[in-house]
């Protein structure tokens, strides 16, 4: 049985971020499949196996918020992909309209299952200039009995809705036993 949620309302209005950009060691970083900008539009997707502790973590004001980041999952344990983003466009009302739309692919590349199209940041104020915005939703996933053991590929679809901005990420992860 697929247990594929897409993880909406979880932070219900937190708009807590580090000030930062897209930064490798202090240095300016390149895109990657994972990472990617538009402009002042920018986008990653970050895998966690610990939501909770990641959440707790980014509502804290002032620093920047550790991910605790997970590369695999175990079977029967969960792995939630978020985005962090920066530089959506304000409306006139100074509001952000974006969304995203998650999509997993099993190991063989077939298709795994397609959340709905979410909310990344929407009707709420557009972040200041630089300042790092974690997605309203995610996707969950959970690895069943009888789900395939390697390597799955999550994709994320984002789409700012008021400069028309369009980002395609994709991040892998390892199905393991145990």
């Amino acid at each position: 049985m697929k247990r594929l949620v897409v993880v909406l309302g979880m932070l219900l209005g937190a708009a807590f971020g580090a000030q930062a950009q897209w930064n490798q060691d202090g240095v300016p970083a390149a895109d990657d499949a994972s990472r990617k900008s538009a402009g002042d539009f920018g986008a990653m997707l970050v895998f966690t196996d610990r939501p909770g502790e990641f959440l707790a973590a980014w509502e804290k004001a002032g620093a920047a918020a550790p991910v605790p980041a997970a590369e695999t999952v175990a079977r029967g344990k969960r792995l939630v992909g978020f985005i962090v983003f920066t530089g959506c466009a304000a409306d006139a009302r100074g509001n952000c309209n974006a969304v995203v739309t998650f999509k997993l692919f099993k190991p063989d590349g077939s298709s795994y299952g397609d959340g709905d199209r979410g909310e990344l940041w929407s009707g709420k104020p557009a972040p200041r200039k630089n300042q790092l915005q974690l997605s309203v939703g995610g996707m969950a996933f959970v690895l069943d009995p009888g789900d395939p053991l390697g390597r799955y590929t999550m994709i994320a679809d984002i789409e700012d809705l008021v400069s028309g901005k369009k980002l395609h990420l994709e991040k892998t992860f390892v199905a393991v036993e145990r």
